[in-house]
Protein backbone atom coordinates (compact mmCIF):
# COMPACT_ATOMS: atom_id res chain seq x y z
CA UNK A 1 0.00 0.00 0.00
CA UNK A 2 1.09 3.84 -1.02
CA UNK A 3 0.49 5.20 2.64
CA UNK A 4 2.39 8.77 1.50
CA UNK A 5 -0.07 8.91 -1.45
CA UNK A 6 -3.11 8.46 0.98
CA UNK A 7 -1.68 10.66 3.37
CA UNK A 8 -1.43 13.17 0.70
CA UNK A 9 -4.97 12.59 -0.86
CA UNK A 10 -6.64 13.04 3.16
CA UNK A 11 -4.37 16.28 3.69
CA UNK A 12 -4.68 17.99 0.64
CA UNK A 13 -6.89 16.69 -2.23
CA UNK A 14 -10.38 15.41 0.21
CA UNK A 15 -11.17 14.48 3.35
CA UNK A 16 -11.56 10.46 3.29
CA UNK A 17 -9.77 10.11 -0.39
CA UNK A 18 -6.89 8.69 0.95
CA UNK A 19 -9.10 5.60 2.45
CA UNK A 20 -9.19 4.34 -1.46
CA UNK A 21 -5.55 3.72 -1.24
CA UNK A 22 -5.37 2.20 1.74
CA UNK A 23 -8.58 -0.31 0.82
CA UNK A 24 -10.75 1.32 3.29
CA UNK A 25 -13.47 1.58 0.58
CA UNK A 26 -16.85 1.94 2.73
CA UNK A 27 -14.93 4.22 5.62
CA UNK A 28 -14.21 6.49 2.62
CA UNK A 29 -17.21 6.75 0.66
CA UNK A 30 -19.05 7.91 4.13
CA UNK A 31 -16.26 10.74 4.96
CA UNK A 32 -16.35 11.71 1.07
CA UNK A 33 -20.75 11.46 1.83
CA UNK A 34 -20.01 12.78 4.90
CA UNK A 35 -17.95 15.93 3.63
CA UNK A 36 -19.90 16.88 0.59
CA UNK A 37 -23.00 17.00 2.92
CA UNK A 38 -21.12 19.44 4.77
CA UNK A 39 -19.73 21.38 1.73
CA UNK A 40 -23.29 21.29 -0.19
CA UNK A 41 -26.06 21.72 2.02
CA UNK A 42 -24.78 24.96 3.70
CA UNK A 43 -24.37 26.86 0.14
CA UNK A 44 -27.63 26.11 -0.94
CA UNK A 45 -29.09 27.38 2.07
CA UNK A 46 -27.65 30.41 2.04
CA UNK A 47 -28.14 30.69 -2.03
CA UNK A 48 -31.88 30.12 -1.96
CA UNK A 49 -32.04 32.51 0.99
CA UNK A 50 -29.91 34.84 -0.82
CA UNK A 51 -32.42 34.64 -4.44
CA UNK A 52 -35.56 34.93 -2.46
CA UNK A 53 -34.72 38.76 -0.96
CA UNK A 54 -32.96 39.28 -3.91
CA UNK A 55 -35.86 38.97 -6.14
CA UNK A 56 -37.42 42.10 -5.21
CA UNK A 57 -37.51 43.79 -8.67
CA UNK A 58 -39.36 47.12 -7.19
CA UNK A 59 -35.64 48.30 -6.30
CA UNK A 60 -33.61 48.39 -9.09
CA UNK A 61 -31.65 51.56 -9.58
CA UNK A 62 -31.55 53.28 -13.48
CA UNK A 63 -28.72 50.93 -14.75
CA UNK A 64 -30.51 47.35 -13.66
CA UNK A 65 -28.38 46.85 -10.81
CA UNK A 66 -30.07 46.07 -7.57
CA UNK A 67 -30.52 48.58 -5.09
CA UNK A 68 -30.67 46.33 -2.28
CA UNK A 69 -28.26 43.58 -3.28
CA UNK A 70 -25.64 43.83 -0.56
CA UNK A 71 -28.76 44.13 1.43
CA UNK A 72 -29.68 40.47 0.79
CA UNK A 73 -26.32 39.32 1.03
CA UNK A 74 -26.27 40.42 4.76
CA UNK A 75 -29.75 39.12 5.27
CA UNK A 76 -28.54 35.98 3.94
CA UNK A 77 -25.78 35.77 5.99
CA UNK A 78 -27.41 36.36 9.03
CA UNK A 79 -30.25 33.66 8.65
CA UNK A 80 -27.22 31.19 8.24
CA UNK A 81 -24.05 32.23 9.77
CA UNK A 82 -24.17 29.85 12.07
CA UNK A 83 -25.24 26.73 10.12
CA UNK A 84 -21.64 27.65 7.58
CA UNK A 85 -19.78 28.13 10.47
CA UNK A 86 -20.85 24.10 12.21
CA UNK A 87 -20.40 23.22 8.83
CA UNK A 88 -16.64 23.99 8.43
CA UNK A 89 -15.68 22.79 11.76
CA UNK A 90 -17.50 19.62 10.98
CA UNK A 91 -15.13 19.92 7.35
CA UNK A 92 -11.94 20.17 9.84
CA UNK A 93 -13.10 17.55 12.17
CA UNK A 94 -13.50 15.24 9.35
CA UNK A 95 -10.04 16.52 8.00
CA UNK A 96 -8.45 15.78 11.01
CA UNK A 97 -9.66 13.03 12.14
CA UNK A 98 -9.12 11.30 8.13
CA UNK A 99 -5.52 11.76 8.66
CA UNK A 100 -5.04 10.90 12.15
CA UNK A 101 -6.62 7.59 11.36
CA UNK A 102 -4.36 7.19 7.75
CA UNK A 103 -1.56 8.26 10.09
CA UNK A 104 -2.45 5.65 12.26
CA UNK A 105 -3.36 2.56 10.12
CA UNK A 106 0.27 3.41 8.99
CA UNK A 107 2.04 3.06 12.10
CA UNK A 108 0.02 0.27 12.95
CA UNK A 109 0.77 -1.46 9.72
CA UNK A 110 4.68 -0.70 10.15
CA UNK A 111 4.79 -2.03 13.53
CA UNK A 112 2.94 -5.44 12.33
CA UNK A 113 5.40 -5.89 10.10
CA UNK A 114 8.39 -4.79 12.32
CA UNK A 115 7.00 -7.86 14.42
CA UNK A 116 7.06 -10.27 11.27
CA UNK A 117 10.45 -9.40 10.74
CA UNK A 118 11.36 -10.15 14.37
CA UNK A 119 9.46 -13.91 14.25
Amino acid sequence: MNWDLALTLQAFVFPGAGYFIVGKRLRGFLMVVATSYFLIMPLVRFTHTLMTFSLNPSSQTPDGVSAHALGSLALAWAAHKELIFWSLAGIVVLWVFGIVDVWRMRRNQRSEEAKMQRS
